[in-house]
C-alpha cells in the first residue's frame, strides 16, 4: 500500500511540475529587450542570467555596480533550493525576498560574468537619469526592512523581505523585466525564463 501511495504522489508530482513547462511552451522562451534608441547621457545596465534566474545590475557609483534581485524568502534567500520549495515557491509562497549585491565595475562583460559567478550578462545602454531614479527607488524598496537583512554566503547577497507577493506570475525575471522597463527599456514577451536578449541583435 505504501509504494502505491508513493507512485501516485510521484505521478501527481510529475504532471504538477508539467503546469510550468506548459506556459513556458506557450510563452516563448526568451524575452526580447529594447534600450532607448538615443540615450540621454547614457550608462550601461546589465541584465545577469543565472539559469533559472535574472537580475538587473545598475551602475551606483563610478567603480561601483549593485545587483538588484528578486525571489521567494524561503527557496533564495534561505537556500531550500530542493524541488519541493521550488514549487512552493512558484504556487504557495509565504514571502517573497529582494537581494542586493555590490561589485566593483569592471572593464568587460566576460569579468563581470566571472565576478557574479552567472551564465551571461546583457549589457544595454539607457538614459543616465533613468538608471540614477531607478536606483533610488530600489535602494528606498530595500530599505524598508533592511533592519531585519539575512546575508547568503552563496550568493553573496544580501535580502530582505518584500511586501509583493511572489509566484508564477510574478517571479524573478518577471520582476527583472519591470525594472528593464523602469530603466526605459521596453520588454517582449512574458519572462517567465531567464533568457534575456537584445531585439534585432
Amino acid at each position: 500500500m505504501r509504494s502505491t501511495v508513493t507512485t501516485g504522489s510521484m505521478v501527481r508530482l510529475r504532471a504538477f511540475l508539467q503546469i510550468p513547462l506548459m506556459l513556458i511552451a506557450l510563452c516563448g522562451c526568451v524575452t526580447q529587450v529594447s534600450p532607448p534608441a538615443h540615450p540621454s547621457d547614457p550608462v550601461t545596465i546589465y541584465v545577469a542570467d543565472y539559469g533559472r534566474h535574472a537580475s538587473i545590475v545598475l551602475p551606483t557609483t563610478r567603480n561601483t555596480l549593485t545587483e538588484y534581485s528578486y525571489g521567494d524568502w524561503r527557496f533564495y534567500a534561505l537556500g531550500h533550493n530542493d524541488v519541493l520549495s521550488g514549487i512552493g515557491a512558484l504556487f504557495c509562497s509565504e514571502q517573497a525576498a529582494m537581494g542586493r549585491r555590490r561589485v566593483t565595475a569592471l572593464a568587460t562583460t566576460q569579468a563581470l560574468v566571472s565576478a557574479l559567478g552567472c551564465e551571461s550578462v546583457l549589457p544595454l545602454r539607457v538614459d543616465g537619469p533613468a538608471a540614477v531614479k531607478l536606483v533610488g527607488e530600489l535602494d528606498a524598496r530595500y530599505s524598508l526592512h533592511e533592519d531585519g537583512q539575512l546575508y547568503n554566503r552563496v550568493y553573496f547577497t544580501y535580502f530582505v523581505k518584500d511586501a509583493e507577493e511572489y509566484g508564477l506570475f510574478n517571479n524573478s525575471n518577471m520582476m527583472t523585466a519591470r525594472w528593464l522597463r523602469e530603466a526605459g527599456c521596453r520588454t517582449y514577451g512574458w519572462a517567465l525564463l531567464s533568457k534575456f536578449e537584445k531585439r534585432g541583435s
